[in-house]
């Protein structure tokens, strides 16, 4: 896909020291100094004054702290990717009860106006399937509500 808010640029780290003039301002050449540096001073030196330089500068501190410091680095990483992923999860889960709560409170009230399994999944474009399930349980249990009924389903 084509964007003019995207642009994607190559940088061959090895040809940096041969870089002239202009292109010596440039951000992009900037951190790509940060990333080719070779030792802690000049990676000081490079993210000096830049507040998202120095961000990735301390990250890189962080990284390459001794091999427990590191392990307890990558869990913690780990464990901020796993609760994302779980509310996403939770996110996902919570959409489908609402939609299947939606959906069987429309039945519910079709039913009321009498109308049949067929009728209903033509008006509400369901699967027939899926709507005659909710219809024999709402007519099983007409004393529970929407949501006791979604529990039944799920």
């Amino acid at each position: 896909m084509y964007s003019s808010k995207f642009q994607f640029h190559v940088i061959e780290l090895s040809k940096i020291a041969t870089t002239k003039g202009k292109a010596r301002k440039q951000d992009l050449y900037k951190w790509a100094k940060l990333i080719s540096a070779s030792t802690w001073e000049e990676i000081r030196e490079e993210s000096e004054g830049n507040h998202y330089m120095e961000k990735v500068r301390d990250e890189m501190i962080k990284m390459s702290q001794d091999e427990s410091e590191r392990y307890l680095y990558l869990r913690e990483q780990m464990a901020i990717r796993d609760k994302a992923s779980q509310l996403r999860s939770a996110e996902n889960i919570g959409i489908r009860k609402g939609e299947l709560l939606k959906l069987v409170t429309l039945v519910q009230r079709k039913i009321e106006k009498g109308d049949t399994v067929d009728k209903i999944a033509d008006d509400l474009l369901e699967d027939q399937e899926i709507i005659e399930k909710i219809y024999n349980l709402i007519r099983k249990y007409p004393d529970k509500d929407e949501k006791e009924i979604c529990n039944f389903l799920i």
